[in-house]
């Protein structure tokens, strides 16, 4: 290990210190002739992380920060080609590879779990970041270009059409402004991300200048994690990118902060995504707290703060406001943000009337004061030092591995001054906290005296929900269009568009092919994974127990069969899952009982699951009771020494709720509708894939009416509904639930599982748990039927199709389109595939991945402008799946499927080709699994019959395919391509809207190309 004031290739060490929080040792270094600094959290995992941050603050709203993040990894200097990025993804071994702007900062992180691999993966993006092309058919593409069709002239590039993506989400909009209030005067006014309204005045000149000044390598920190050497690591960054620069540069210089006074009152306008909606507010109290020398101290007492007022609906001001009735439901900016160089407190609602808008800020205002006046109970205290020592002790994979979240915590103090592990010594700051706590009875009262009560850095932000808003952004895009066009140069255009398309399409020469580095597939190992599940009976019940190392935590599954209901009531489930420790019992208030709840725990959660049986499951799992059912499904988990009082409160929860407190059931009705209806437009690939292959089988027609858009119309209904009546409906529904018997699941160390093993018994009298009570006698046909009852109004149909490639084949299947407010689009389609275990999925698992990162990933990102695009198995189900993101034009994104696999068809694979596919296929099999994961996937293949050797298998079996399998595949894929559904969700205000060329032709339907179900979501 390297020690403080050690020279090691132009680095000299600044510092070393132990890192607790993550078991790691910080190494801090900064190279003495350019600048560059490097921090390495040196430690035993094996998953090392890299990431290239660079300081981008500016002061325009053309996105040109973000562009570039894209734009590098678009071509550099070692390696020219159009997309080293999705190279990296078709062939590495990474188990995570991203890039991400921020406000202030533009970050490359990448992970792995095989060294070569990792060095790999840092020397592609060094060189794209240090030494990128940025040709100009590149910021075409990436960024923003004039598109001419005959008399359409159009803007488009894959981050304008993200951002018109983010511009039609009115819950993104919201989040903006309470930061632009505050941050008034300051560069954090604009959107880093860029306004589509601007982002067109960005120029290729300023584009490239932009490049030239941030991304240098006095402006560059090294973020590193992991147990691989830091002198190796030195070793590269020496060779291939400080041996290679011309000039350090300069570090960036922060823009100028003009002295501006915050507006006690801020308003601004967002998307709305219906008439109801149309001039609704979300109104939220803002703060900003000062900049100080001490940000880890101000940092935590911030998050202290939130969790104790805010963050949940038990905590006091939360509470205060949700009875207040000034609001339909909490505002999902409550909360904190303090990634930037000032940290801010946010709390509000959703859903205000005009006249209640000021009287949400006096409500805040005045509860704060009686806080102060009276005092904070104690248990509310308890229970946020319960969530604290519970996230601090356990180990989370969100989206990524751990190293990220400690990256993002790195750069909030090491981006602005402080040391690059201030921000991570989390646990001794708040233990520091709590001792002031423990010895000042009026410290939080100070707290909230100075940074809320007597902080006069605050606004009142009100933000309204318009559909004028989002027509008139959309009639001003289209005057810059034509402004574009009537002052470009015509030639000079059309010319600059036809090279761009050449550039797009130009193929590969093989040597091109090879320049990024791969590992062989003879270099990758298929490890056994093992988990064990034991699996018991306890007092006539099933109980499968897990051991891993989860640190003192303890999680317990105990899982119901739903499947004892009859169809018409599964409906219903996700409502009663979302209301499980949500509202009271045995006479007492809901907010006492979830405070008892959390006081002890992490809380308690319920959640809806079915899966098919797996593929030629064995006769003895046939047997079992448990097989093949769907499940609600409840979950608690806390620190181990609670396990008796945790366990007495979850019993407490199946067996006592009652659904009497109608105040609260309404409040949570509400809530749920409002938040779930905001999704469509950020998620709208998923509604559309879980929409596709709703009919496929009973699972996938459950995912559709419990996650899906009928889930949606569901939630629309319930919200409707006289509440005495849904509140029967509960308790009817969860009386069946609990005489249905049940199975558990404990997941926990070998204290854990003691602990647990004595207070099972009890736990199982308590609830009046026993054996598993047959099946209600329900058709799947039954659950079909649920899912053409979307609750939304059917506009029109149109059944006549001259385009093949959107008739449906199979009976009863109907392709649809499904129109929101906004300017995105999103498609998906579903059709047959092979079945889980057989050699022909995993042949079609490394096929799909190929063509994802390949055509499909040319024809409708690189070309299309689509933000994403994927083909995926889903070998359970025995079907494959396609879908594009934010995509402009999603109504010809079906044809563009056809077509590539079409073009594959008699196409030779070579043994390179596939054997890169197979490279990238391995990493998303070898990702780590956190403790917890673990015990719930070998709970889930007990209960469907999945063997535990299954996963190994197929990776044996991946790293045997040949190029006659991917041929085979190809072969197969083209006969059943066209026996599928396609279903297209579009913003109204999207370009490429056949329906509303229709409408103003005077035609009820379309023009006969489009065939299928035409729908608008009229919430």
């Amino acid at each position: 290990m390297m020690q403080a004031n050690q020279k090691y290739k132009g680095f000299r060490v600044l510092n070393v210190v132990p890192v607790p929080d993550c078991d790691s040792t910080g190494i801090y270094l900064v190279h003495e002739k350019t600048g560059m600094e490097v921090f390495h959290l040196l430690n035993d995992d094996e998953e090392n992380t890299f990431a290239f941050i660079f300081a981008t603050p500016n002061e325009e709203n053309t996105g040109v920060a973000h562009i570039i993040e894209h734009s590098v990894l678009c071509g550099s200097k070692k390696y020219p080609l159009k997309d080293p990025f999705i190279r990296l993804e078709n062939q590495s071994v990474n188990t995570y590879l991203n890039a991400y702007t921020t406000q202030d900062f533009t970050v490359f992180p990448v992970a792995s779990v095989l060294k070569a691999d990792y060095f790999n993966l840092m020397g592609v993006y060094a060189d794209a970041v240090f030494f990128p092309l940025l040709k100009k058919e590149v910021f075409m593409q990436e960024g923003v270009r004039l598109e001419v069709e005959g008399k359409n002239k159009t803007i488009s590039g894959v981050v304008y059409n993200e951002m018109k993506g983010e511009y039609s989400s009115f819950e993104s909009i919201a989040m903006q402004k309470p930061i632009e209030a505050l941050l008034a005067g300051t560069h954090c006014t604009t959107d880093f991300g860029g306004d589509p309204l601007f982002i067109p005045e960005l120029t290729y000149k300023h584009f490239k200048e932009f490049h030239k000044k941030h991304y240098c390598a006095a402006n560059c920190r090294v973020f590193l994690y992991g147990n691989i050497p830091t002198e190796e690591q030195l070793d590269f960054l020496e060779k291939n990118i400080l041996k290679k620069i011309s000039s350090a540069g300069k570090k960036a210089v922060w823009p100028k902060e003009k002295n501006v006074k915050i507006k006690k009152y801020f308003h601004a306008y967002g998307p709305a995504d219906s008439e109801s909606k149309d001039g609704k507010n979300s109104v939220i109290c803002s703060w900003k707290i000062p900049d100080c020398v001490d940000r880890v101290r101000v940092q935590v007492e911030a998050l202290f703060l939130s969790a104790l007022l805010w963050f949940d609906d038990c905590a006091p001001v939360q509470k205060a406001l949700l009875d207040s009735g000034l609001g339909e439901d909490a505002a999902p900016q409550t909360g904190h943000y303090i990634s930037l160089k000032y940290p801010m407190l946010f709390c509000g609602l959703r859903g205000v009337k005009t006249e209640n808008i000021k009287k949400v800020g006096s409500l805040v205002l005045s509860k704060l004061e009686q806080l102060c006046r009276d005092g904070i109970p104690e248990d509310d205290i308890k229970r946020v030092c319960m969530e604290v020592e519970l996230s601090n002790k356990e180990v989370v994979r969100i989206s990524g591995p751990i190293s990220l979240s400690l990256l993002a915590r790195s750069i909030r103090g090491w981006g602005y001054g402080a040391m690059p592990w201030d921000t991570l010594l989390f646990t001794a700051e708040y233990e520091r906290l709590k001792k002031r706590i423990a010895s000042d009875p009026n410290y939080i009262s100070s707290l909230i005296q100075k940074y809320l009560l007597q902080n006069k850095e605050r606004s009142l932000v009100t933000v309204t929900a318009s559909l004028a808003w989002s027509k008139k952004r959309a009639l001003m895009e289209k005057k810059i269009a034509q402004k574009m066009y009537r002052e470009a140069d015509k030639d000079e255009l059309l010319d600059s568009l036809q090279k761009m398309r050449k550039f797009q399409s130009k193929p590969l020469s093989k040597k091109e092919e090879n320049l990024i580095p791969s590992l062989k597939v003879e270099d990758l190992v298929a490890k056994n994974k093992k988990i064990f599940t034991k699996e018991s009976e306890v007092n006539g019940v099933t109980v499968f127990s897990c051991k891993e190392a989860t640190n003192g935590i303890t999680y317990v599954h105990v899982a119901f069969p739903a499947d004892v209901l009859c169809a018409a009531d599964y409906e219903y489930i996700p409502c009663l899952c979302m209301c499980m420790g949500e509202v009271g019992w045995g006479g007492e208030p809901w907010d006492k009982i979830q405070t008892k709840i959390q006081c002890v725990s992490a809380g308690i959660g319920a959640y809806p699951q079915s899966a098919p049986v797996a593929y030629k499951a064995s006769k003895e799992f046939l047997k079992k009771p448990y097989a093949g059912r769907d499940w609600i499904i409840f979950r608690i988990k806390f620190l181990e020494e609670y396990t008796k009082d945790a366990l007495s409160v979850l019993s407490d929860c199946i067996q006592k709720t009652d659904f009497s407190d109608t105040s609260r059931l309404k409040d949570l009705v509400t809530s749920q509708y409002n938040s779930i209806r905001t999704t469509i437009v950020p998620y709208g690939h998923a509604y559309s894939s879980m929409r596709a292959a709703c009919t496929t089988n009973k699972a996938c027609a459950l995912h559709e009416i419990w996650e899906g858009l009928s889930a949606i119309g569901t939630a629309k209904k319930l919200y409707s509904m006289p509440v005495k009546k849904l509140s029967a409906k509960l308790n009817e529904i969860l009386v069946k639930i609990r005489n249905s018997g049940a199975v558990v699941n404990v997941i926990a160390d070998k204290k854990g599982l003691s602990l647990f093993s004595e207070e099972l018994p009890q736990f199982i009298k308590s609830t009046g748990i026993h054996s598993l009570r047959k099946k209600f006698a329900n058709k799947d046909s039954d659950f079909y039927a649920m899912t053409e009852r979307l609750g939304f109004k059917t506009l029109g149909s149109n059944k006549s199709s001259s385009n093949s490639a959107s008739k449906s084949v199979r009976s009863g299947l109907e392709d649809e389109y499904i129109e929101v407010p906004g300017a995105s689009g999103y498609s998906a389609y579903v059709f047959p595939g092979a079945r889980m275990g057989t050699k022909d999925s995993v042949a079609e698992f490394v096929y799909t991945h190929l063509l994802s990162t390949t055509t499909l990933w040319n024809d409708v990102r690189t070309q299309g402008g689509a933000y994403g695009v994927v083909l995926s198995t889903k070998s359970d189900c025995a079907i494959l799946k396609y879908s594009t993101y934010r995509d402009p034009n999603p109504f010809a994104s079906l044809n563009t499927l056809v077509n590539a696999v079409e073009k594959d068809f008699g196409k030779e694979f070579s043994k390179d080709v596939v054997d890169r596919a197979i490279t990238g296929c391995y990493s998303s099999e070898v990702i780590p699994r956190t403790p917890s994961s673990k015990g719930a996937l070998a709970f889930f293949r007990k209960l469907y019959g999945i063997e535990p050797t299954s996963a190994f298998k197929a990776l044996k079996t991946l790293l045997k395919i040949k190029p006659e399998d991917i041929q085979k595949a190809v072969n197969r894929c083209r006969d059943k391509v066209q026996k599928g559904k396609f279903v297209v969700i579009f913003g109204s205000e999207i370009a490429e809207n056949p329906f509303k060329k229709e409408e103003k032709k005077g035609n009820s339907g379309n023009d006969g190309q489009i065939r299928g179900k035409y729908v608008k979501i009229m919430l």
